[in-house]
């Protein structure tokens, strides 16, 4: 175990509104879901003495499984950037003590190796892909779930297939790569050349044509590339990154005329999430929905009539994310799914009849790895759900 307490002396000056965001965001912290235990609080109502310290204003202890754990606390959690990045601001003074009990080693090696029967349990929570404990399978079954086989394995994290419009091809990303590899398993995977780009995240998508892979990289840019490989072409707007602005893409029109992005920049070191529209061509960003709240994972319909995300509008709980869907022109939003999970990234049937999407348990912040997903299917108006 890792205990990472840290305290806090707010600006005296803070408005009403202000602390109330700090309380709301450093809240979010302890129920980080890979904590071993987390508490946020402010001073208790003891006795005054010389050694105590009464003047800070809150306090964390979280405590860690591992050093690894801590690390990805660090370096790659959404939940404590957005806490750095909102309330960096509102305090004065802050001291952090990092403490490892003395029964035990804060240490990967200190955890036993799993056995067959307790791997999985034993993995739910760690931050990341776990190189030597995982491997990651590109599987494909059909709409009930029946019929499951393996297209391909590795060692290595990969991530976000998309199937070619011909059903022929699996395009996915490994380690910034992206490759294709043949839907019924029988040849290795090629890699697609994308010049001097091999940074691309867990965000691409193909056109309806299957000649182009749509892409946006760690740097926040959108790029066009040849699916048979070949120079990229920007698709993003220079003066938006320059801004601070991050293109997170998800979805294209059936015309191939318009892509349909997440957008995320600070503001007064607040986050501000959206959904807009950009032309593939390269033009002017529009703006689709800017609720104030996390959304992701705008796709289009196959009709083009609807455009379908999740969100957190609405949500009593931080990170209770559910499905909408929004007519092209901003109009027209709904509300899909109304129940006690957090449910992610709907993808549509060809015959938009359908929406396939991830679905976490409840009180899940953000879409993190290894927790106990479940893929469902429902009707694409909205209506019960079945688990696959």
């Amino acid at each position: 175990m890792f205990i990472h307490s840290a305290l806090f002396w707010l600006r005296p000056d803070l408005t009403a509104q202000e602390r109330q965001t700090f309380d709301t965001e450093i809240r979010h912290l302890a129920r980080l879901p890979y904590l071993e235990r987390g508490y946020v609080g402010t001073q208790a109502p003891t006795e005054a003495r010389p050694v105590t310290d009464k003047t800070f204003d809150y306090a964390t202890a979280l405590h860690f499984k591992s050093l690894a754990d801590h690390e990805h606390y660090q370096t790659r959690c959404e939940v404590h950037a957005r806490f750095i990045a909102t309330c960096h601001t509102f305090w004065q003074r802050v001291v952090v003590q990092d403490m490892a009990p003395l029964d035990g080693p804060a240490s990967i090696d200190a955890v036993s190796a799993p056995t067959l029967t307790d791997r999985d349990a034993a993995l739910i929570g760690t931050p990341a892909f776990v190189p030597g404990r995982q491997r990651c399978e590109l599987t494909v079954a059909d709409r009930h779930g029946r019929g499951r086989r393996v297209v391909y394995t590795c060692d290595d994290h990969i991530e976000a297939p998309n199937w070619t419009p011909d059903g022929q091809w699996l395009v996915f990303n490994r380690q910034g790569a992206l490759f294709k590899v043949r839907a019924d398993g029988s040849a290795a995977p090629e890699r697609i050349d994308t010049g001097a780009h091999a940074d691309a995240n867990n965000d691409h998508v193909l056109s309806p044509d299957g000649r182009t892979v749509y892409l946006s990289t760690n740097d926040g840019r959108l790029l066009a590339a040849p699916l048979a490989g070949g120079a990229t072409r920007r698709v993003s707007n220079e003066s938006r990154i320059g801004d601070g602005w991050h293109y997170y893409l998800h979805g294209v029109s059936p015309d191939d005329r318009t892509l349909a992005y997440v957008g995320l920049r600070m503001q007064g070191g607040v986050p501000e999430y959206g959904l807009y529209l950009i032309p593939t061509a390269g033009g002017p960003d529009v703006a689709l929905l800017q609720p104030g709240v996390p959304v992701d994972g705008p796709e289009y319909s196959p009709d083009g009539a609807w455009i379908y995300f999740n969100g957190e509008i609405g949500a009593q709980t931080p990170g209770h994310s559910q499905l909408f869907r929004i007519r092209p022109d901003g109009t027209g939003q709904e509300q899909l799914t109304h129940d006690e999970r957090v449910n992610w990234f709907p993808h549509l049937s060809p015959d938009g009849r359908w929406m396939l999407y991830i679905s976490y348990p409840s009180g899940t912040l953000g879409h993190p790895a290894n927790r106990p997903v479940r893929l469902r299917i429902a009707p694409a108006d909205g209506g019960p759900a079945t688990d696959l």
